[in-house]
């Protein structure tokens, strides 16, 4: 019990920073497209769990 409730108070800094790397996240060109879609599908879906 005492581990759930400690991942209880991380949710919300998991949360923010989710956000915050999926909207700073831009294309740059150094690996491909693909993988630059999947990285973003990936950080959406845990924040679509969380929140």
């Amino acid at each position: 019990m005492e581990l759930d409730l400690a991942l209880l108070k991380d949710i919300p800094a998991v949360i923010t920073n989710s956000t915050i790397q999926l909207t700073n996240m831009k294309y740059d060109g150094s690996r491909g497209t693909q993988e630059h879609i999947i990285e973003m599908t990936n950080i959406a879906a845990r924040l679509k769990t969380l929140g």
